[in-house]
């Protein structure tokens, strides 16, 4: 494993060809990788597979952020991919109506 303390958003796309990319300590990273780069589908999925391993490192806002890019990559199937990896409960947004209409 690597030393995940230091790494910057530049060592992102290494970082995604590793197993540490599952890594719960690469989110800080992994988030603002995310926010500030191109639209890159292995990073949106290493995020979600983190909150699916580990459900208390979930973050609706950045949920949010990955699908709206990935509906972006339309006719594409990476929206469909990304729901796939949320439960059910992070699928179930009653607060948002805008969210729920693009969730549909």
């Amino acid at each position: 494993m690597l030393d995940l303390s230091n790494k910057s958003v530049d060592d992102i796309p290494a970082v995604l060809a590793t197993l540490d990319r599952f890594n719960p300590d690469i989110l800080p990273v992994l988030h603002k990788y995310i926010q500030t780069k191109e639209y890159n589908l292995e990073a949106n999925i290493a995020a979600l597979k983190i909150y699916q391993f580990n459900p208390e490192t979930y973050d609706r806002n950045m949920t949010l952020t990955i699908l709206l890019k990935s509906i972006m990559n339309l006719p594409g199937s990476d929206f469909h991919l990304c729901q796939c990896l949320m439960s059910e409960a992070q699928l179930q947004v009653r607060d948002n109506p805008s969210c729920m209409y693009v969730l549909n």
